[in-house]
């Protein structure tokens, strides 16, 4: 029985040349199907990022865009003049109208309510509750967030935990006493920059009932530096850590998505004042000491 020779399987698919001819190197033809192949591929992915480059410079663009109008905003005194917020919600709004799930969405929302509430302290929850079903979810979802916070808040706040040192942390058994709960991190540099007058204040005020509970918004991986930072500063409050960052328990309860978030609480438990300027936190509490209940 006649058998056909066995071939490699490269002869069969590149055979040689005939005889007398000159037999090409099949080798070098290979490797440059395989470079031509290669720069196809590369074409391809370049035409598919291109969109998203341009993509995300349009983006930027509008962000800027609405900043030039939120800015003058931001960095205003307190008694400077009225601030037009129709034309910062339209700019806010034409953002939301191409960029609705950016996070940069719920960042210009956060920088309105901020500007709003140094305004009109006492009308922050509804305002918070215009923007529920707003155009983007992201903002709706913070709004609706905030809303809820606000109904909470109006009952004396429940708080329990261990702190990252051991103690024992619960408000019920601080009623009597004013607390001051500081939303923060390390990693925060306005956070830091107000510690040293915190200090201050607590140093004056612990022996008449003001008590300081920081609920550190740092991740797992950092709480050596959290534990080395609290040592080096010799904060003397305890800390809640539960290595989750930004959605730290605590924080996600009290729709926290920025910082630094204060909360001056009343001898009752109940928040009297939210982020209170640090210039005249001293005041706000001594009032509330002052207060009878």
């Amino acid at each position: 029985m006649n058998r056909t020779p066995h071939r490699p399987f490269a002869e069969i698919i590149l055979p040689s040349a005939p005889r007398g001819r000159v037999r090409p190197n099949w080798k070098v033809l290979c490797a440059g199907l395989l470079i031509g192949l290669a720069m196809v591929v590369r074409a391809q992915e370049s035409v598919a990022v291109k969109p998203a480059v341009a993509e995300e410079s349009s983006e930027r663009a509008a962000f800027a865009k609405a900043m030039q109008v939120f800015q003058p905003a931001l960095d205003a005194p307190e008694d400077r003049g009225a601030v037009d917020f129709a034309k910062l919600r339209a700019a806010m709004e034409e953002y939301w109208a191409h960029y609705p799930t950016v996070h940069q969405a719920q960042t210009l929302l956060t920088y309105y309510m901020r500007v709003f509430a140094r305004a009109h302290p006492d009308a922050q929850e509804t305002e918070w509750a215009r923007f529920v079903h707003s155009s983007s979810p992201l903002a709706a979802t913070l709004a609706q967030d905030k809303v809820r916070y606000f109904a909470m808040i109006k009952a004396p706040l429940v708080l329990k935990f261990t702190a990252v040192d051991g103690r024992a942390v619960d408000l019920a058994k601080l009623r009597g006493k004013v607390v001051f709960l500081n939303f923060w991190a390390t990693w925060c540099v306005p956070c830091r920059v107000e510690l040293p007058g915190l200090k201050q204040v607590y140093a004056r005020h612990h022996q008449e009932g003001f008590e300081i509970v920081g609920i550190a918004m740092e991740a797992e991986a950092d709480q050596p530096k959290l534990l080395n930072f609290i040592a080096r500063e010799k904060l003397p409050w305890p800390q809640h850590f539960d290595g989750r960052g930004w959605d730290n328990e605590i924080a996600r309860q009290f729709a926290i998505n920025s910082i630094p978030t204060t909360l001056l609480l009343d001898k009752t438990g109940r928040v009297a004042v939210t982020d209170p300027d640090a210039k005249k936190l001293e005041a706000e509490v001594e009032r509330l000491l002052n207060s009878p209940k």
